[in-house]
């Protein structure tokens, strides 16, 4: 398997992945603009299964996924009870 295959196969390190790139890009380039707090309400519309949300949660944040696909919303309530994160997620089509 090539890398972009094993990535989508292995859903958990997809999560990760994610989850790490949040850490080191999506939250500075954020925070250049607006500090975030613990508390703070931060939704994903098509979260997939939850990765760039993780880094907000463990800061305290109330974080709130969305996604059309059933099969992620399940992968990323279970990613967040593996890693002790608090998050909801909700299977809907936002149209």
């Amino acid at each position: 398997l090539n890398v972009m295959q094993e990535r989508q196969n292995n859903r958990r390190l997809y999560f990760q992945e994610l989850a790490t790139t949040s850490r080191k890009y999506y939250l500075p380039y954020i925070q250049a603009h607006k500090a975030i707090k613990a508390g703070m309400n931060i939704l994903e519309v098509g979260c997939g299964n939850g990765g760039n949300l993780l880094p907000f949660a463990e800061m305290g944040c109330c974080t709130v996924g969305v996604d059309i696909a059933e099969i992620r919303i399940n992968d990323a309530t279970r990613f967040f009870r593996e890693a002790g994160a608090k998050g909801i997620f909700v299977t809907c089509d936002i149209q």
